[in-house]
């Protein structure tokens, strides 16, 4: 059984304005990346706390290289 929804479908879900536009999305990614530098030491000590990561670890997996990277345009 294939749940996937056709193209048309996706694309009438977007149509009927259920989505966010592009700029608010760019909007919350900017607060995203804000938030990760300003707590990023904060962040860092409660994910070494709840799940022993190591700060690179976080930086690869978590707040860094995907993150950063991702908000950053």
């Amino acid at each position: 059984m294939n749940h996937i929804p056709s193209l048309d479908t996706m694309r009438q879900y977007f149509l009927s304005g259920a989505t966010k536009s592009i700029d608010f999305r760019k909007g919350q990614l900017k607060k995203l990346k804000e938030i990760i530098l300003k707590y990023g030491e904060p962040l860092n000590d409660a994910l070494y706390q709840d799940l022993r990561k190591s700060k690179e670890e976080i930086w690869i997996t978590e707040t860094g290289w995907y993150c950063l990277k991702s908000t950053s345009f």
